[in-house]
């Protein structure tokens, strides 16, 4: 299984799960962690000639080495060469990617971020194409920007990166067009990426300077007011309370979904955002993308009971608990809100 030699797909379909295996930590050169869940899967050669890149990020596996793996399946199949870059771009480290996208292409941190998101180092990004970008959400502008400056890095020396100093978590995604580099470098963490909250600055403007519109309700419905009274508005509110006594329940069950996904992993809390997304088994539509990106548990928990209602969203929780997993929490859910739902 030299790199330079064809295999046809009926020589693949001979290999055996341990072939699989090999071919991805020594060829492909994947995390082992990576080349084990194919094994986990019982992915053999005659499997492994029909996947796709959908196929791969459904094993749990994330985009950047999901695209290298498609991208060397498709020349080993049809024997077409990778495109060459200068050997120095594939060893970056996915910090190191991060680091060239903020300051040398000058994209919006957020889309960085993205990408570090999903473990987009070096060897991974010369493998991208633009449909790559354009399934993370990164916009044919940016995307189109990316694949242009990297193609043009065979013929330029070597980019200098520099360190990006963690001095705030806020993504800035407008930067300043006569300053892009300085303050697009102070954004992100290299050394800590964090998967499930890259906009995280995001909710926490939402639940500081905004709290009157997302905590009060919560607030409301959980303490009734009980502790800090407001006199101009607390009439008001008891009347509201006494007008939809539904919304208690709605309470408790937001507070109890939030505890729950609090207990997820970040990976496990981005897999129910995946799943959350292209949820169909319900009356209502699926929440989309864009409400559900960088929101924290609380969020993503008001949203639900928002979107869904109350028992609906508790319905959909417990469910994409189970699909991702997650039956143990979902069973302590169903216990803490203590009324049995069938999903």
């Amino acid at each position: 299984m030299r790199r330079s030699t064809t295999q046809p797909a009926a020589q693949i379909e001979k290999w055996t799960e341990e072939d699989v295996h090999r071919w991805l930590t020594t060829e492909v050169k994947v995390h082992e962690s990576c080349a084990d869940r194919f094994v986990e899967e019982e992915v053999s050669g005659d499997s492994l000639v029909a996947f796709t890149k959908t196929d791969i990020l459904d094993l749990g596996i994330k985009h950047g080495p999901a695209v290298k793996i498609i991208s060397y399946l498709k020349s080993l199949k049809d024997g077409s060469q990778r495109d060459q870059f200068p050997a120095y771009v594939e060893h970056w480290t996915k910090e190191q990617v991060n680091q060239w996208l903020l300051q040398h292409v000058t994209v919006y941190s957020k889309y960085a971020e993205r990408l570090q998101e999903e473990d987009v180092s070096g060897d991974y990004l010369v493998c991208f194409k633009k449909q790559d970008f354009l399934d993370l959400e990164v916009k044919s502008g940016p995307a189109v920007k990316i694949l242009a400056k990297l193609s043009k890095l065979t013929n330029n020396p070597e980019p200098t990166l520099q360190p990006i100093a963690h001095t705030s978590t806020e993504p800035k995604e407008a930067p300043n067009t006569n300053q892009p580099e300085v303050r697009l470098a102070q954004t992100v963490a290299t050394n800590q990426p964090q998967p499930c909250n890259t906009t995280e600055s995001e909710t926490g403007r939402m639940v500081g300077n905004e709290s009157g519109k997302v905590q009060q309700p919560l607030k409301k419905d959980s303490e009734e007011e009980t502790q800090h009274p407001k006199p101009q508005n607390s009439g008001a509110r008891r009347k509201e309370n006494n007008e939809t006594p539904a919304l208690r329940g709605v309470s408790k069950i937001t507070m109890e979904i939030q505890k729950t996904l609090d207990d997820l992993l970040k990976e496990d809390f981005k897999r129910f955002h995946f799943y959350l997304k292209q949820y169909t088994k319900s009356k209502y539509e699926p929440i989309p993308q864009s409400k559900l990106e960088g929101r924290d548990t609380m969020d993503t928990a008001k949203l639900m009971t928002d979107h869904y209602e109350s028992k609906e969203a508790l319905r959909v929780t417990l469910e994409i608990l189970r699909e991702i997993g997650q039956s143990e929490l979902a069973l302590q859910l169903e216990n803490n809100v203590g009324k049995k739902t069938n999903v």
